[in-house]
């Protein structure tokens, strides 16, 4: 399975491949297409999560604050795992126990079952949902 060295690591979620292609994560439809398989996880950089007024709902349970960033453990329902998201310490002032995520898709990566990387093709009406 994908892992990269590094604190916290990377975000892996897993995905579904619908008819056509169309990926889906924790019941969002993503801007991309992948050929079908199973065993897909998504990987999210801490850094690539963003907290937004529209996304991924989530909980956050713990924040982390490292000085020049912060950390935030969020849960999201129906997903079963912990998400970890870096921010900088100043987009933690004011924060809500419950806020999306948003997903900067220039920064995600697609795996297959057995760890390879595949490519994410844009699908042609791409509108990211997280």
């Amino acid at each position: 399975m994908a892992r990269f060295v590094g604190s916290p690591s990377l975000n892996l979620l897993p995905v579904l491949s619908e008819s056509g292609g169309q990926l889906q994560a924790a019941g969002m439809a993503l801007p991309w297409r992948a050929a079908p398989g199973e065993g897909l996880m998504l990987g999210v950089r801490p850094e690539a999560l963003r907290l937004a007024e529209r996304g991924l709902p989530a909980r956050i349970e713990r924040v982390e604050q490292l000085g020049a960033e912060t950390l935030l453990w969020c849960t999201a329902p129906g997903l079963g795992q912990t998400l970890v998201a870096r921010i900088e310490p100043q987009a933690a002032a004011g924060l809500r126990v419950g806020a999306p995520l948003h997903l900067m898709p220039q920064h995600a990566l697609l795996f297959g079952a057995d760890g390879t990387r595949l490519p994410l093709v844009p699908a042609p009406e791409a509108v990211l949902a997280v």
